[in-house]
């Protein structure tokens, strides 16, 4: 049974597309994850094969990793849920 700690990744509309359900419990804002796994975002960047800059518009628009995959989190409803 899914609750608010798993995310839905696929287009549900197309019935040929695959839907991934993803465990929330292991979302790690970018920043926690490039410290705890690289060290520093130059090195992190290296290993990504993109720029330092790219790296920080991650970290400045609240990119998380989900799973060792980068998403972006676009809205949070789980605060005032309704039941």
């Amino acid at each position: 049974m899914l609750n608010k700690n798993h995310y839905i990744r696929g287009n549900v509309l197309k019935s040929e597309a695959p839907i991934t359900f993803l465990n929330l419990d292991n979302k790690m804002n970018i920043k926690d994850y490039i410290k705890k796994n690289h060290g520093t975002q130059r090195k992190f960047a290296e290993f990504a094969n993109t720029s330092p800059q790219h790296v920080t518009y991650w970290i400045r628009n609240n990119f998380v990793v989900i799973e060792g995959k980068l998403y972006k989190e676009v809205r949070d409803f789980s605060e005032g849920e309704e039941s």
